[in-house]
């Protein structure tokens, strides 16, 4: 029977994406977000860091991202680069149809405050689809908790001093916002 190993970082995954554009690991949260970094990633799959299940953690002093489902099979290769972590450059939230018709104008990315992204962070469901086998309910239930997942981001963007968080406008085409992430990161 397979067994899991519980994630570290169980109180900071996000339904999230991690690519690297134009050499910069992005990630990448929202409406829509998959197809069109994937596209301004050149479909290049080693550009392809990971989807849906992201955490994002401080290590020596700067944020960084990688795949966690929330645990690990004990079977885990140790030279797989699967569950590495990535230094951040950019955090990008792409909004939904009418969240960019009440805070966006034009179609470039837009400044936000990292207090602001992390309470968007939240915005999906808990993701980490290995964490209901290695927790027990209380735990699942702290962990998955959108207050708690809000205050564990503002804490990281704020020791980390990092502000580097944006918005991506909706835009009729993936193609169009592919061009955004191409011109801005």
């Amino acid at each position: 029977m397979l067994t899991f190993i519980k994630s570290p970082r169980l109180d900071r995954i996000y339904y999230a994406d991690l690519f690297r554009i134009n050499g910069k690991a992005c990630v990448i949260l929202g409406y829509g977000k998959s197809t069109a970094a994937r596209l301004a990633a050149d479909k290049v799959d080693a550009n392809d860091l990971a989807r849906d299940s992201v955490a994002i953690d401080e290590i020596n002093g700067s944020l960084h991202a990688g795949y966690d489902p929330g645990g690990y099979g004990a079977y885990r290769d140790p030279n797989s680069t699967r569950h590495t972590m990535h230094p951040v450059s950019m955090i990008i939230y792409c909004l939904d149809p009418v969240q960019t018709t009440s805070m966006v104008t034009g179609n470039s990315l837009i400044k936000c405050a990292p207090a602001q992204m992390a309470q968007l962070s939240v915005t999906y469901p808990y993701p980490a689809s290995i964490a209901p086998y290695v927790c027990t309910p209380a735990e699942l239930g702290m962990y998955s908790s959108n207050n708690n997942r809000v205050k564990v981001l503002e804490d990281l963007l704020s020791r980390t001093e990092f502000s580097n968080t944006y918005l991506m406008p909706f835009t009729d085409t993936v193609e169009g916002k592919a061009q955004i992430y191409r011109q801005h990161v």
